[in-house]
């Protein structure tokens, strides 16, 4: 069936990140107009090119969650506008801010709007000091979430911990894990270097975590950090830094053309984030997949499913995120006993191909033909 007359737009609360990427990539096999509308923040760190429609609505980011609401409001009135130019028929929402003006768009719309969410984060802000407001805003966004046609999780989690209560359709959730593709990480190969190196490469929220890394590693010989991706506390972690001969930070960098040289540098990615974070403990963040197709093993927080999820496939190890000793022992066990990286290298290798995006994009796509049919 054709469905070159119909238009998507992508309504999003961030820049264009690599995992939205692939989905307006794959769509673009199915729909002729593809329009992205996204709220473009002053301290993006992502390099988004796109010889496609889009639209960055600019906003200053925050995270105080009263200023953040005046600026969905602004935001808002944006969108509405974008849309009732473009006149789409199905609206693609990643960020849980855009919920309500996808639907006043549906209201106002003469066409059959269908409404996709894709969650690759829990909405953080709403298990922070529970109070009467953030009750209320948690069941607004709830009864939108509701409302839905389709949603699509990168972790299971979402829906089985969270989301079934709100959302108890299993027929309407698709699972499409935030896996790289191959035609990019296909081609990896590790270099050679001097140095036992961990490394941090992503954007950047837990500074604490990675402090904790710092101070592990400063007195351990042939041993380095390296430190990738962009933060709203780059001046903040820069100074900490400075403290430690062994620690290098890269900055922002643009996955496509870098992430590959990146991870050639490394032995180990460090991937522990603060467990207080009900987000951090059902996550299962790209680091994973990226771990596992470069055959590089992954450090990461206990008591998170990511940890049992490491910990069932053979390819990592589970630490504390609070009590330094257990990385320690851990990092001074892995540089002095080569062959157990080497046996979690075996390992990636046998599984690898079952972790790439094209493994599953076919299938992504026919759950959208499947909506709009």
């Amino acid at each position: 069936m054709d469905f070159r007359d119909k238009k998507i737009v992508f309504l999003l609360s961030h820049t264009p990140n690599p995992r939205i990427v692939k989905r307006v990539n794959a769509l673009q096999d199915i729909f002729k107009d593809i329009e992205i509308i996204y709220w473009g923040r002053f301290r993006d760190f992502l390099f988004f090119q796109s010889s496609l429609k889009s639209y960055p609505l600019k906003l200053p980011h925050t995270t105080n969650l009263y200023i953040r609401i005046l600026y969905n409001i602004v935001f808002f009135f944006k969108i509405i506008y974008k849309l009732l130019k473009c006149h789409p028929n199905i609206i693609y929402i990643s960020g849980f801010d855009m919920l309500f003006s996808a639907f006043l768009y549906k209201i106002l719309s003469i066409n059959k709007i269908k409404i996709i969410l894709e969650i690759a984060d829990l909405p953080h802000m709403l298990f922070k000091n529970k109070n009467i407001i953030m009750s209320i805003l948690e069941n607004f966004i709830n009864f939108f979430i509701s409302k839905i046609d389709l949603m699509v999780i990168t972790s299971p989690y979402f829906w089985e911990c969270y989301y079934s209560k709100v959302y108890p359709y299993s027929d309407k959730v698709l699972v499409i894990e935030n896996v790289p593709e191959k035609s990019l990480f296909g081609s990896f190969n590790s270099e050679p270097h001097n140095y036992f190196t961990v490394g941090f490469i992503g954007y950047i929220r837990y500074v604490k975590q990675l402090e904790m890394l710092f101070e592990v590693c400063k007195d351990l010989d042939d041993v380095r950090v390296i430190v990738a991706g962009g933060c709203t506390e780059t001046d903040k972690l820069k100074e900490i830094i400075k403290n430690y001969k062994n620690v290098y930070f890269v900055g922002p960098y643009n996955y496509k053309e870098d992430i590959l040289r990146l991870y050639s540098q490394i032995d180990i990615i460090y991937a522990v984030y603060d467990t207080s974070s009900e987000n951090v403990k059902i996550a299962l963040p790209n680091k994973l997949y990226e771990a596992i197709v470069c055959e590089i093993p992954i450090i990461v927080a206990k008591g998170t499913k990511l940890a049992e999820y490491v910990e069932k496939l053979g390819v990592g190890f589970s630490v504390s995120d609070t009590d330094s000793r257990e990385l320690r022992e851990l990092i001074i066990n892995l540089k002095s006993n080569p062959e157990i990286v080497k046996n979690i290298k075996e390992i990636d290798k046998k599984i690898k191909d079952k972790y790439y995006w094209e493994n599953v994009k076919e299938i992504f796509k026919q759950k959208i033909i499947e909506l709009i049919e």
